[in-house]
């Protein structure tokens, strides 16, 4: 997990990543956005709200194993939605993932 952790922190010191449900849905919205997180605890509600406003969108969403006070450690800042800004750090961050949940593909 740190390692996937890690990564995520440094996909934050590029700057091409977007935090929080207004950041991310706008990145979404202008095609910039090339995978979004969600914390496991982020609620219901408001997942299905992200979904529904970034339905038309072709990006690939993913619930991770972790919650919002994880990210805080990274970001500073308590975010259930994470949107990753750049294709090769989105297929980085889904690799180790993978690697993280022990190697089963999403």
């Amino acid at each position: 997990m740190n390692e996937f952790i890690n990564f995520v922190g440094i996909c934050k010191k590029s700057g091409k990543i977007s935090l929080g449900y207004d950041a991310c849905l706008k990145a979404v919205k202008k095609n910039k956005s090339c995978l979004v997180l969600y914390t496991k605890d982020l609620s219901e509600r408001s997942l299905r709200k992200f979904q529904d406003e970034s339905e038309h969108s072709d990006i690939k969403g993913m619930v991770v194993d972790l919650k919002m006070e994880d990210f805080y450690i990274i970001f500073k800042k308590s975010v259930g939605i994470i949107s990753i800004n750049d294709k090769s750090l989105a297929r980085k961050v889904e690799k180790l993932y993978v690697k993280m949940q022990g190697g089963c593909s999403l």
